[in-house]
């Protein structure tokens, strides 16, 4: 049986920033070494980013739905038939879409 590595990185992307200082919150899955890239609908202060905990150091009720939000989003990962049922590319992509992420 092949092993297979699935990862998923949150991180702020500071190179779209709005009108208002936010940037949106993105989300990276990486299965056997191809990745794939989505936003997650959420934007935040860059200046609340934790880059190393992958979530918002804020302390508004904002900041803590986003974190909710990853929290969820983190715990599909341990979903054994996601991991299972998962096909790459527009399929994956598509999957990750169709819940919300």
């Amino acid at each position: 049986m092949e092993r297979t590595t699935f990862k998923f990185l949150f991180y702020a992307k500071k190179t779209r920033i709005a009108k208002n200082g936010e940037v949106p919150v993105m989300l990276r899955v990486t299965v056997n070494g191809q990745r794939a890239e989505t936003s997650v609908n959420l934007k935040i202060n860059p200046t609340f980013w934790n880059v190393i905990a992958g979530k918002s150091i804020g302390d508004t009720r904002r900041d803590y739905e986003l974190n909710a939000r990853i929290d969820t989003i983190r715990h599909l990962k341990t979903d054994y038939r996601m991991q299972q049922n998962y096909l790459w590319g527009k399929k994956g992509l598509s999957w990750l879409q169709r819940h919300g992420i």
